[in-house]
């Protein structure tokens, strides 16, 4: 009788630890507000309740849901990521709008010449000309950090120039 009492708590005890690796430990009560998809889509450390997603999306509706639910199973707390957003850390994404080219040729047909942005061919500043010769800088310790700013950055330049000037003479 005693083997068969030992047998079956052995049983029961190595069922809960298969179960607990398992399923990790998560049980979900019956009529929770957890979404399981959720908590297993987005692999982070704390499920999200879908009210919280609510509450984060009624208070900053330029955000997306995916976003708001991403930072709230990283956070677990609606308050951080309320933080995070108004302190610019978490920002809503930048989706670009295709622009059919017929539309655009219309639209461009349509609108006056003055309203048209005017772009200047001006080169960007990584391409000076050859005739901007930059003269070493001295090479010496300044007193203020403002001035070794400066130093170190025309002393940068310089030395652009002159990998440019040799990367030219090669080609």
């Amino acid at each position: 009788m005693s083997d068969t009492t030992t047998i079956l708590v052995s049983l029961v005890l190595l069922f809960f630890v298969v179960r607990y690796v398992l399923f990790g430990g998560q049980t979900q009560p019956p009529g929770s507000n957890v979404t399981r998809q959720t908590v297993t889509s987005r692999r982070g450390r704390f499920p999200v309740p879908l009210s919280s997603v609510d509450a984060v999306f009624s208070m900053f509706p330029h955000i997306p849901r995916a976003t708001i639910e991403l930072d709230l199973s990283n956070t677990g707390s609606v308050e951080e990521t309320c933080d995070r957003i108004l302190s610019g850390a978490l920002v809503a994404p930048v989706t670009p709008v295709p622009v059919n080219t017929s539309q655009a040729r219309v639209s461009t047909a349509s609108t006056p010449a003055s309203s048209l942005p005017v772009f200047t061919n001006k080169p960007p500043p990584y391409l000076k000309s050859e005739l901007e010769v930059v003269a070493e800088p001295l090479k010496k310790w300044e007193p203020s950090p403002d001035a070794r700013q400066l130093s170190l950055r025309q002393r940068k330049e310089f030395m652009v120039q002159q990998a440019r000037r040799k990367f030219l003479e090669t080609q």
